[in-house]
């Protein structure tokens, strides 16, 4: 009788114990992918950090004569005229300098000043910059088996947080792409694992490259 109620305390307390070990196991393989996760998502925005999302693809210096844009390049000068960011005004003539003559052409108000980011590398060179990526969920992450070191291929969903000009009615017809930022993008990069941290290469779409 005694035997018999041993053995069942004993397999009640084995079962409980294995129990209790599947759960940590779990427990633990569901903070480990969420701590990756986390990392993964930290490195990102440390990536994204130093690569702004800009109206134009190259720097631009102002001021610009008009007869020198084409239609469509004009189209987004008159727009960032009505944000506030651009003015028109008389520019030199490089031609006929010396005879004094001006021509119509855009040139950098005081409200625009504010908002220009200046490129380090060119003086009197720059952009309108909308903002740099965020990074705000890991879709999926997959291990890039026998690489080493450790890689993980892993896409994202991110986006960029306008700021008010951008959001004008005129800004985002001029300028197509302030809508895909701002909606957000899935997006890609492999993720490799190094002594410092996890490294950010081959990010698809590629990112805007750190101006200056």
């Amino acid at each position: 009788m005694h035997g018999f109620q041993f053995a069942r305390s004993s397999s009640v307390a084995v079962a409980t114990a294995v129990c209790a070990l599947a759960s940590s196991l779990l427990i633990s393989g569901c903070q480990t992918k969420y701590d990756r996760q986390m990392a993964f998502t930290a490195a990102l925005n440390n990536y994204y950090s130093a690569r702004q999302d800009c109206l134009f693809t190259d720097p631009i210096q102002f001021p610009v004569a008009a007869n020198t844009l084409t239609k469509d390049q004009k189209a987004q000068f008159d727009a960032l005229v009505t944000a506030g960011l651009l003015q028109r005004q008389a520019t030199p003539n490089a031609a006929h300098e010396r005879h004094q003559s001006s021509q119509e052409g855009y040139a950098l108000s005081n409200i625009g000043r504010l908002d220009w980011t200046a490129d380090q590398a060119r003086v009197g060179y720059g952009n309108f910059c909308l903002g740099n990526p965020q990074v705000n969920s890991i879709q999926n992450s997959t291990e890039m088996a026998g690489d080493t070191p450790t890689r993980y291929k892993v896409s994202y969903r991110d986006r960029v947080i306008l700021p008010a000009w951008a959001s004008e009615p005129q800004v985002e017809k001029a300028f197509p792409q302030i809508v895909k930022d701002s909606s957000g993008q899935t997006s890609s990069a492999t993720m490799v694992k190094s002594s410092s941290g996890w490294k950010v290469q081959n990010v698809s779409p590629p990112a805007a490259t750190p101006m200056g």
